[in-house]
């Protein structure tokens, strides 16, 4: 009879993404099923309960790609639909589900799911494993956010957050640090300035790249005030923001009336972020607060530094200030500005950053750097 114990993943992933998240878990479940057997329940996509991040998907796909990829490694795939309101429908399903796979520790993701899993893991005496990547902060009532920590306390044995700024929310004796990874990219060898020149943004400009989602919480405004203040001052230097979002027809409507519009660029979501990356010299960050920040590692392992503010969360963790990025104090625009014109006009010190940034990737956030921290956590927690 085999020991290994048995896992059940409870994801509550997006029926219509898959991105380096649902990868590196769906590697997880490969890579480490020599010492854990992992089986995953999810939900039919074609259920009215489904989330997509587009919902004009929605009733297109008849088996999200995650999946797909477990069921062709070999990975037991259950579907069931977890309701909402209908406690004794979750109970039953969950009660089979852990007798009939002899579960031993639950892992939780995402939704109203994982509030669930958590609870029948804990009532049937299962190891509870909840990862967290949100921050709730000051946007979030007081209530609530008191009411969801006391919960996570009291009903998971080990909370697995991606960063330090994430995990002080809950009981430091059951909290992991376990950073997010990427996969390293070769070194890009393309022409830069061909590449700009395909991109419609000036061949011999500095470029200042902004990878985030037109939220409030990202604060472009901010990001706005710091490009105005630095082309003001430094010739042959733009912008580009990439992403889509909530925000961002308003920013559009603004560019109008900026005098400096044409070296601000707005692109909406882009399917190439990696040419954009490629054009980049610096990388900026504005937003109130970040979890982690993948655009940060993302940068940095493509040797660009990039600078963000102090006090918001994950970046502070990823760079080393005046090392291999700038980390500015908190909604300081001016010392921000000068930390961003010093970076666009010294090329020595930008390029020596960028290369100590890669290398930090590298060494910290790396999928098998990655592998090998959760499966000692699993370990630490399952073996005794």
């Amino acid at each position: 009879m085999s020991d290994k114990k048995n896992i059940l993943i409870v994801p509550s992933f997006l029926a219509d993404t898959y991105s380096n998240i649902e990868d590196i878990y769906v590697r997880m479940s490969k890579d480490l099923r020599g010492e854990f057997r992992f089986i995953w329940l999810v939900r039919d996509p074609l259920s009215s309960k489904e989330r997509y991040k587009n919902e004009e998907n929605r009733g297109k796909i008849l088996k999200t790609r995650y999946v797909e990829n477990l069921e062709n490694i070999g990975i037991k795939v259950i579907e069931r639909e977890i309701s909402r309101f209908n406690f004794f429908k979750n109970f039953s399903i969950f009660k089979k589900i852990f007798k009939n796979y002899s579960i031993d520790a639950v892992y939780t993701h995402f939704d109203f799911e994982k509030y669930y899993a958590c609870f029948f893991g804990k009532l049937f005496r299962k190891k509870v494993f909840f990862n967290e990547h949100m921050y709730y902060g000051s946007n979030k009532p007081i209530l609530l956010k008191t009411l969801r920590t006391s919960f996570v306390n009291n009903f998971t044995d080990v909370v697995i957050a991606v960063s330090g700024f994430v995990g002080m929310s809950f009981k430091p004796s059951k909290t992991k640090i376990l950073y997010n990874a990427i996969e390293i990219p070769d070194e890009d060898k393309r022409d830069k300035k061909e590449l700009k020149k395909l991109l419609n943004v000036p061949e011999d400009s500095k470029v200042v790249l902004m990878v985030a989602a037109f939220r409030p919480i990202k604060r472009h405004d901010v990001a706005l005030e710091i490009a105005k203040k630095i082309i003001e001052k430094e010739e042959n230097v733009t912008f580009v923001f990439t992403g889509g979002g909530e925000t961002l027809e308003g920013y559009l409507k603004a560019k109008k009336e900026i005098q400096e519009k044409e070296r601000i660029i707005f692109t909406g979501h882009v399917n190439n972020i990696e040419d954009y990356y490629h054009i980049a010299d610096v990388s900026i960050l504005t937003s109130e607060f970040e979890p982690f920040g993948y655009a940060v590692i993302e940068s940095m392992a493509r040797k660009v530094p990039v600078i963000a503010f102090l006090g918001t969360g994950g970046p502070a963790e990823i760079i080393s200030d005046k090392i291999d990025g700038y980390l500015v104090p908190k909604n300081d625009i001016n010392f921000f500005s000068e930390r961003l014109a010093l970076l666009l006009r010294e090329d020595t010190l930008r390029d020596l950053m960028g290369q100590r940034a890669r290398e930090s990737v590298i060494k910290r956030f790396t999928y098998e750097t990655w592998l090998k921290n959760i499966s000692n956590i699993f370990h630490e927690e399952l073996d005794n």
